[in-house]
């Protein structure tokens, strides 16, 4: 299993935002689809007017670190952007440190919206968050199979 001080071998997709403190999602040999060693909770956000983020726990807490089994057919992170003001502007930016399996794409699907961003294409991410209604935004990696049903909303792990 995962342990909590090694970063060495890298997730396949990390955030890259000066005010993101890191954080990293993506799969590996030892983790699991719950969450383990291999996920670590995010710390509290800074003081100051800046956008949050975290990736969401079915307990809605924030994690910094989200890793999934590679055994999955794909995976699906939920990404929570806040902001401590109203009409905060954010960007974050995803940087592949490993290719994806053959055939897996990246998509950034907004759950209200369903606009999709794809982000082994772009790489970023953009908008304004509104204090009262943070923004979740499903974060899918996998064939076009499991694209088309995360787009649908099924069978997703948060």
């Amino acid at each position: 299993m995962c342990q909590r001080r090694s970063r060495r071998k890298g997730p396949p997709v990390g955030t890259e935002n000066p005010g993101d403190r890191g954080y990293r999602f993506g799969l590996r040999d030892e983790a699991s689809d719950a969450r383990d060693g291999c996920d670590l909770y995010a710390p509290p956000a800074a003081p100051g007017d800046h956008a949050c983020l975290g990736f969401l726990t079915d307990g809605e807490r924030r994690l910094w670190t989200d890793y999934r089994s590679v055994e999955a057919a794909g995976a699906t992170w939920t990404l929570r952007l806040d902001a401590t003001r109203a009409d905060q502007p954010f960007e974050v930016r995803f940087t592949p440190e490993r290719p994806l399996p053959a055939g897996w794409q990246l998509r950034a699907i907004d759950t209200g919206t369903l606009h999709e961003v794809d982000l082994l294409k772009d790489g970023r991410l953009t908008g304004r968050v509104v204090v009262a209604v943070p923004a979740d935004v499903a974060v899918a990696a996998g064939p076009v199979e499991y694209q088309d049903q995360a787009r649908r909303g099924g069978d997703q792990k948060n």
